[in-house]
Order: structure tokens, then C-alpha cells, then sequence
């Protein structure tokens, strides 16, 4: 209570209208703190955004910047590569890091593929879960692309046309001819897809991709998704069943053999009660 100690009314002018100042800013401290105590994380007032701080007793936090090389052989490596074609997944300059993922352009259906190599989060009755990430299609076709992002159980997804992982929670986009997205979750190859599009994208935009599990049980969880913080249409009675310990991934997809498509990643972030 280091704080509270530094707001000791000797440190305020003995007069009674200071005094009533300071009682008010003393209780909201009071009250803030014990807020923390009590839920584990500085509040939001929004579920959909992931927790600022979390007493790691109680939450399992996972954060990637994409600052630091992800090659197989690089010491600090801990994502998993797939291409199909001549993809890559390169980092470009930018504030913060950029991990840049490409399909090759003269291929239809090549493929970037990653995955962490750590499954850390898993569907648990109780446990909240919250998931969020910022990404951008810098390519001037947006629309002829496919994009899987998310949390999976991992398995090579690089050419599974639909992008659904069997089981996972994922935001995905086909090479359809649109630029929409929507939020799957699939249980044993059993989806459950928002009813409507969240989101059209705009090239070169980024765009905030988030999640909140609220902790239902198999059969009556929900999901809401949220672009750019704000709510959309909720899954509801999810089942996660046969769901096992799933892994942060990311996966671009070339849709029409003429287009270098592209997913530039500006982090990851994802926050589970323990």
C-alpha cells in the first residue's frame, strides 16, 4: 500500500475544505485498489478489452509484439512455419514490430502458416478468456484472399480450403469475392459461425480482432466478438467438448493466382483466468 501511504492528510493544508478533497480522492484510490484485489486485473468497461494488468496467480498471459525473428532456427523461436509455394513470413520495418506473412502471387491457394508452439489456452467452465489482435491486408485486393486468425487445437491448416480449424476459436475470411469476416467457433468439426459479416476490410487498415469467452459451460458458453472494441452479434451455446489446449496462429491464403496477398501482424494478446 505504498500509494495510500503517500496520501497522508499531512500532506494536505489543515483546513477543512482540503481535508473533504482529499477524502474523496483517498476513497477512490481505496476503492480502485481493492477492485484489483478482488478481480485479479485493473478493470476495463469493456469485457471485450483484454485486461490491462493481471496478478499472474491468477491469469495466464500471453503477448507477442513480433519484434524478435521467428525463424525455425532462431534461438528464441517459438512459432511454427508452414508455406505452401513460395510463402514467407518476413518481418518489415515498423513502430512497435511487424511480422508481414505472403502468399505467392502466380499460385492460387499458397499459403503462410503460423502457429505457436505452446497450446496454453483451453475453453474451461469458470474461466473467462480474452483475446485480442491487430492486423492489416496491405495489398491492394482484399477481396481474393483467404485469412484464418486465432486461437486452434494445432494441425496443418494450409490446405484445408474453408480455413476452420476441427477445433478453435478463429476469425476467417474466404476468397469469395468479399472482403467480410466472421468469427467461427468449431468443436470437433462442428462450427458455429456468426450470422453476419463484422467486418469489411479496407486494404491497408488496420483492424482490431478480439474475443471474450465468458466462461458457460460446454452447451451454453458465449463468445462476443469485437472489431476495433466494439461488440458484435454473440455466439452463443458454444461446445467445446472435445476441445484440447489450443495455440495462438495466423494464416494468409493466395484466392486467385494474380495477387501477392498479404497479412502484416502488429501483436497478439491473450489473457485466461488460471
Amino acid at each position: 500500500m505504498a500509494i495510500l501511504e503517500l496520501l497522508t492528510k499531512k500532506n494536505f493544508v489543515d483546513h477543512p475544505p482540503f481535508y473533504t478533497v482529499y477524502d474523496y480522492w483517498y476513497n477512490q484510490v481505496v476503492d480502485q485498489l481493492n477492485e484489483v484485489q478482488t478481480a485479479g486485473y485493473i478493470p476495463t468497461t469493456n469485457r471485450g478489452d483484454v485486461p490491462l494488468v493481471a496478478l499472474p496467480n491468477q491469469y495466464y498471459t500471453f503477448f507477442d509484439d513480433f519484434d524478435r525473428s521467428i525463424a525455425s532456427a532462431a534461438v528464441e523461436a517459438c512459432w511454427t512455419l508452414v508455406a505452401v509455394g513460395t510463402a514467407t513470413a518476413l518481418h518489415i520495418d515498423g513502430v512497435g514490430g511487424i511480422l508481414q506473412l505472403s502468399g505467392q502471387a502466380t499460385t492460387d491457394n499458397s499459403t503462410e502458416l503460423i502457429y505457436n508452439q505452446s497450446e496454453s489456452f483451453r475453453l474451461v467452465e469458470g474461466k473467462e478468456l480474452w483475446y485480442e489482435t491487430r492486423v492489416r491486408c496491405p495489398a491492394a485486393d482484399v477481396t481474393n484472399l483467404d485469412l484464418s486468425i486465432g486461437l486452434m487445437v494445432t494441425e496443418d491448416i494450409s490446405a484445408v480450403a474453408d480455413n476452420k480449424p476441427a477445433n478453435g476459436i478463429c476469425f476467417i475470411k474466404t476468397d469469395a469475392g468479399i472482403g467480410t469476416i466472421f468469427l467461427n467457433s468449431s468443436d470437433n468439426n462442428t462450427d458455429i459461425v456468426s450470422a453476419a459479416s463484422m467486418k469489411t476490410l479496407v486494404t491497408n487498415t488496420w483492424t482490431r480482432l478480439g474475443f471474450h469467452f465468458d466462461g458457460g459451460a460446454t452447451g451454453s458458453g458465449v463468445i462476443t466478438p469485437y472489431i476495433d472494441g466494439v461488440a458484435c452479434a454473440t455466439l452463443n451455446s458454444i461446445t467445446y467438448a472435445t476441445q484440447a489446449e489450443m495455440a495462438p496462429f495466423f494464416m494468409v491464403r493466395n484466392g486467385d493466382a494474380t495477387t501477392t496477398q498479404q497479412l502484416d501482424i502488429d501483436y497478439v494478446h491473450i489473457v485466461q483466468e488460471r
